[in-house]
C-alpha cells in the first residue's frame, strides 16, 4: 500500500510539471492571408510532400505553429464538410496579425522590485522546531544550528530515528 501511494505521489508530480511546461511554452496566434493565386497545402512542411489542397488569392486562414518558412494551417471545411490541417509556405502568405505569448520567467530579478517583508519560517515536525530568519542565505545556517543541535540530542537524521550505543 505505502509503494502504490509513493507512486501515485510520483505520477502525480510528474503530470503537473508536464502542465507547468505545457503552459508556459511560447504560443503564437497569426492571422494570414494568402497572397498568391493558387496557393499549395502539403501535409508536411517540405516543398516534395503531395498537394492536399489549393486556396486562392485572399482566403484567410489561422495559424497557431510556425516552422521554417512554414505555417500550420486548419483549413475551412471543404464541399463534404471535411475539415483538413496542412502547411502553407510563408512566401505565399500576408500575415495580417500576430500576438506571441512568450513563457514567463519566475526567476526573473527586477530592478527596484519588491525584496521581501521580513518573513519568518518556522519548520516543525513532532518536537522538532527549526527556526529561520528571512528567507534568505541566513537561512540555510539557522536551518544547520537547528539540525545540529537535533543530532546532538542523539537523533540520526538520516534514518530519522534515534541513535542507540
Amino acid at each position: 500500500m505505502r509503494g502504490k501511494c509513493l507512486l501515485a505521489i510520483l505520477w502525480g508530480a510528474c503530470l503537473l510539471s508536464l502542465a507547468s511546461y505545457v503552459w508556459n511554452q511560447e504560443t503564437a496566434e497569426r492571422k494570414i492571408r494568402v497572397s498568391v493565386e493558387n496557393a499549395s497545402i502539403p501535409p508536411n512542411p517540405a516543398l516534395e510532400s503531395p498537394v492536399i489542397a489549393t486556396l486562392p488569392k485572399g482566403t484567410i486562414l489561422n495559424s497557431y505553429e510556425a516552422e521554417g518558412d512554414w505555417f500550420r494551417v486548419v483549413l475551412p471545411p471543404g464541399k463534404d464538410g471535411i475539415v483538413m490541417i496542412g502547411w502553407i509556405a510563408r512566401s505565399d502568405v500576408q500575415v495580417l496579425k500576430e500576438k506571441i505569448k512568450k513563457p514567463t520567467d519566475f526567476w526573473k530579478v527586477e530592478e527596484g522590485g519588491f525584496e521581501g517583508n521580513g518573513l519568518h519560517i518556522t519548520l516543525s515536525a513532532g518536537w522538532a522546531s527549526f527556526p529561520s530568519g528571512d528567507i534568505d542565505k541566513g537561512a540555510k545556517g539557522r536551518y544547520n544550528i537547528g539540525a545540529d543541535a537535533i543530532a546532538a540530542r542523539g537523533v540520526d537524521l538520516l534514518a530519522g530515528l534515534p541513535v542507540r550505543f
